[in-house]
């Protein structure tokens, strides 16, 4: 009988920043209960329509029943940073100073009782609609304002690496709770899009004698500074873009505790860049040290906006040179666009997720029926030293992350 399981345990907290966790650390899995399961695969979200938990849920259930898999999903920190999936509209000081030079210029008068995001961005659409009907001219005309997005939890955006402990403290849980023979024998895999394709990438890294295969589409492998420290990085370059009515266009970046200020705690450093920088020469020399076991598959369309082709060919290249098992699929024609697996020539090709997976996972799973000794079988420890001597480091005996 497949069975859905919810657990909730604690997470590691920002080492980085040295800011505690809020909120405890949410997984989902689903098995069948009445067989010995094949093996196991988490589901690694990005920022799109797959970050919706129920879409996730199904999709997990999905994938336990066609090829006997215990299948994961992990709320990883920052997880619910989008509108759609439960996150909301916030004004910091910033955005605040622009509104209220946008309404002084329109002399609206704003409640003092009803000052949350949703009452005064009404406001502004009422009176700027109004505006636009004394002048056809103006018929389209979008006032213009910045908000900040707050996701749920009381997280933030810490970018890739939290996000990937989360997903190896998830599978440390597993392994003292009754799945510490299984997880010795049987495949281990991952498969995600876009931003979840980059936290397979890191896992990748972090865990290089984990996973026997991963499979990822869309995967930026240079950290884009919009994610991290938002506004500081372009204002003109929003996370995203929506709309509010007819009148108002919001300009939107996911709160943030990282910054260009060198003088603060939370300052973007050199390190905290090279550390997320998949194609950092140095972290990549100190990766091909641990001799990683997994299989990488990836697609990517030459035509992304969001994802550097390019960085992802140099990527690809570098590895196959240092000899990593490695498939990569470019999507660079429209006569590639078959409607069912590939949609589209954009970020992440609107690519179906089930079909990805159909393609694949049965080579994978015969392939890899028996498999080797995980960094956590192995009690490893990996770590990797930045130019400014800071290093990061996961030891897998106690399941402990490091930043010193």
């Amino acid at each position: 009988m497949i069975q859905v399981k919810t657990h909730h345990i604690k997470g590691s907290y920002d080492l980085e920043l040295n800011i505690k966790r809020k909120s405890l650390l949410s997984y989902h899995m689903v098995f069948d209960d009445q067989k010995e399961p094949d093996g196991f695969l988490f589901s690694i979200p990005g920022f799109g329509g797959d970050a919706d938990i129920n879409y996730q849920l199904n999709l997990i259930e999905h994938i336990a029943k066609t090829y006997n898999l215990i299948a994961i999903c992990v709320e990883y920190h920052c997880f619910f940073s989008r509108i759609r999936n439960g996150a909301s509209y916030g004004l910091d000081s910033f955005d605040m100073e622009i509104f209220l030079d946008i309404i002084q210029r329109y002399g609206i008068q704003l409640d003092p009782d009803h000052l949350d995001f949703e009452s005064i961005v009404h406001k502004l659409n009422e009176y700027v609609s109004a505006e636009k009907q004394k002048d056809p001219n103006y018929a389209n005309y979008k006032e213009n304002i910045f908000a900040t997005i707050l996701p749920t939890k009381n997280e933030y955006q810490n970018f890739g690496i939290l996000q990937a402990i989360d997903i190896l403290t998830v599978l440390s849980h597993l392994k003292v709770s009754g799945f510490d023979t299984m997880i010795s024998k049987k495949p281990l895999f991952a498969f995600g899009s876009s931003h979840g394709a980059y936290i397979c990438n890191l896992l990748m890294k972090f865990a290089p004698n984990t996973f026997d295969a991963i499979i990822e589409n869309s995967a930026y492998v240079k950290p884009p500074l919009k994610y991290i420290v938002g506004k500081e990085h372009n204002t003109k370059e929003a996370e995203t873009l929506s709309y509010y009515k007819e009148s108002v266009k919001i300009h939107a970046f996911t709160l943030t505790n990282w910054t260009k200020d060198q003088h603060s705690p939370y300052y973007f450093s050199k390190s905290a860049y090279e550390i997320r920088d998949l194609l950092d020469s140095s972290q990549l020399a100190q990766f091909f040290k641990y001799k990683s076991k997994t299989e990488l598959i990836s697609y990517h369309c030459n035509i992304d906006t969001i994802a550097s082709f390019e960085d992802k060919q140099r990527y690809v290249k570098i590895l196959q040179k240092n000899k990593q098992n490695l498939s990569f699929y470019p999507i660079t024609k429209k006569e590639q666009i078959d409607g069912k697996l590939i949609k589209e020539l954009t970020h992440s090709m609107g690519m179906s997720n089930k079909k990805v997976l159909e393609k694949h996972l049965p080579a994978l799973l015969q392939k890899y029926a028996t498999s080797t000794p995980t960094d956590f079988c192995k009690n490893s420890t990996v770590s990797y030293l930045t130019s400014e001597n800071k290093i990061y480091t996961y030891e897998f005996k106690d399941s402990i992350f490091k930043v010193q």
